[in-house]
């Protein structure tokens, strides 16, 4: 039995997993000279440029994750297989544990999420922007020679450290992953070949007699079925996919509760320090020169009146509530200051990475699916080698989820900035905007768990046993598989049965005593399934 074990792939997150090394080790080592010599260093960035760099920082970290990611999942996989626990090929590769596997223990799936949340957050606070009033009032108090002129951005080592940690713990993980991936049968992420090795393995076999049995139907008896039209969804067929749509709904209800929240504080305690009535909705948001978030907006005595900036709620890096300035002889972000920040950010951005990381099962699911429903196109699926990156290329789906995480997260560093000369700075429009962002990904990932596909075809969404029991022909590498109607009581019945796996023939024996036709696999072109006929 031919599946492709995709050396490719394991050479490919070999090289991956070193690459991620490689930059881990430069983000601390570079954020640890720079808090040696002064904590950090000073920029000249535009405002623009200051929020386009995170966007930078936050695709570089998508591309280290989900590289590191395929050595987790692949590890996974094959320890759910030695446990006899594999039911689906894709599963919720942080919320399950393989007690066979150190890698994948739940201790280890923890670290990496923590690592994971780690690494987003840092990108937030790595280039620490500055406001015109708050560099003038801290050069007052600091010296003209601490704050250089001209210069907007201040560069956080430490952020660089914690970042360097995120993508360090993942790859320690992940090098665990890959040695216990030796015992892997496969590295391809195509269901067919997956299908393919734990069959070799024995985990599955061949069903006879459900031939039209979808994975909505596993527990039900084998017996002649009728084709259907249309296939249920991936929501009726697995738990998880379930939860994964709700998960994301309630992140878009949290997120609009979060921004109700903070409007309502603003709007009742504007006469506080930090707080700003700012009537601007611009997707990037702006505080005016004339405005000094370390003062309480009096309008009565014209005091901070101008509110043609963004909404804004100032939490200060010290956190008895004055400004830094005030007692603090640096203008660089104190340790202590920068580890309550980060905690905070981390906090925040738990759901959000919680939500893309469960929104990849049902991306999986329904590339799993839709590999599977190859077989049943006319050009069929040609059995060979599977190259990762050019199905997410081809798939929809996963494409479009790979460039939502990276969006997704930056608008979050847009809701919640930093300024060393202020703190932390929350902003009721840009949360708004990442409610819309994330009630486009639940709308996306919704979409994709309630697709039905059209078709005779049984569906699959990825359940190996369904798969197993609808392949009743290995075609060989190079080969094409079909799926399709291989006999019936109008054709020559003997000469079907001649051909294939033992379930075939039974099948067929059992089909001609029944008078009903047959479906299933082969490397031959076959004709459509009949709706006027019953199948076994």
């Amino acid at each position: 039995m031919y599946f492709d074990t995709s050396p490719r792939s394991r050479f490919l997150n070999k090289v991956g997993l070193v690459i991620c090394w490689s930059v881990g080790l430069f983000c601390f080592g570079f954020g640890v000279c720079m808090v040696v010599v002064q904590e950090g260093t000073f920029l000249n960035l535009n405002n623009y440029a200051k929020e386009i760099l995170p966007l930078a920082l936050n695709i570089l970290v998508t591309i280290i994750n989900e590289t590191l990611g395929y050595t987790h999942t692949n590890s996974l996989r094959w320890s759910l297989q030695r446990e006899g626990r594999l039911a689906f090929s894709s599963n919720l590769r942080l919320f399950t544990s393989a007690s066979t596997s150190r890698a994948n223990a739940w201790y280890s799936n923890l670290l990496v999420l923590l690592c994971i949340i780690t690494s987003y957050a840092s990108t937030s606070m790595v280039f620490v922007g500055d406001l015109s009033t708050e560099r003038a009032t801290a050069r007052k108090f600091y010296g003209v020679s601490l704050i250089p002129t001209g210069y907007t951005t201040f560069v956080s080592g430490y952020a660089l450290i914690t970042l360097g940690i995120g993508i360090l713990g993942q790859s320690l993980v992940a090098t665990t992953a890959l040695r216990s991936s030796n015992s892997s049968f496969t590295w391809s992420s195509s269901i067919i070949d997956t299908a393919a090795a734990y069959a070799f393995d024995n985990g599955i076999s061949f069903t006879p007699g459900r031939c039209l049995r979808s994975v909505h139907e596993i527990y039900e008896n084998a017996s002649p079925a009728s084709p259907h039209s249309r296939q249920k969804s991936a929501y009726k067929a697995n738990k998880a996919v379930r939860f994964v749509v709700y998960c994301l709904w309630g992140t878009v209800a949290l997120s609009v509760l979060w921004a109700g929240i903070l409007i309502a504080v603003i709007l009742n305690d504007h006469g506080t320090d930090g707080l700003y009535i700012g009537r601007s909705w611009a997707f990037f948001p702006a505080i005016p020169n004339s405005v000094d978030l370390t003062q309480a907006q009096q309008y009565d005595s014209g005091i901070n009146s101008d509110t043609s900036g963004t909404m804004t709620l100032a939490i200060p890096w010290n956190v008895i509530g004055q400004f830094p300035w005030q007692n603090v002889q640096s203008p660089y972000i104190s340790f202590p200051s920068f580890c309550w920040a980060i905690a905070l950010y981390c906090l925040l951005q738990t759901v959000i990475t919680i939500s893309l990381h469960c929104a990849e099962l049902v991306v999986l699911v329904i590339r799993d699916e839709k590999t599977w429903r190859c077989t049943g196109s006319q050009s069929g699926l040609l059995r060979g080698p599977f190259n990762p990156i050019y199905a997410l290329l081809i798939s929809g789906p996963g494409l479009a989820l790979f460039l939502l995480k990276p969006v997704l997260h930056w608008v979050f560093g847009l809701a919640v900035s930093s300024y060393f000369s202020v703190g932390l700075v929350m902003h009721p429009p840009q949360i708004i905007y990442l409610s819309i962002g994330a009630a486009v990904l639940a709308s996306f990932v919704s979409g994709c768990a309630l697709w039905q596909p059209n078709g005779p075809q049984p569906a699959t969404f990825g359940h190996l046993q369904t798969l197993a029991n609808l392949i009743d022909e290995w075609p060989e590498k190079g080969e094409t598989m079909f799926w399709g109607r291989k006999g019936g009581d109008t054709e020559n019945k003997d000469a079907l049965a001649s051909n294939g796996a033992n379930g075939e023939i039974w099948v067929s024996a059992v089909a001609r005593e029944l008078s009903v036709a047959h479906a299933g696999t082969s490397s031959m072109k076959l004709e459509l399934v009949r709706f006027n006929e019953r199948y076994l």
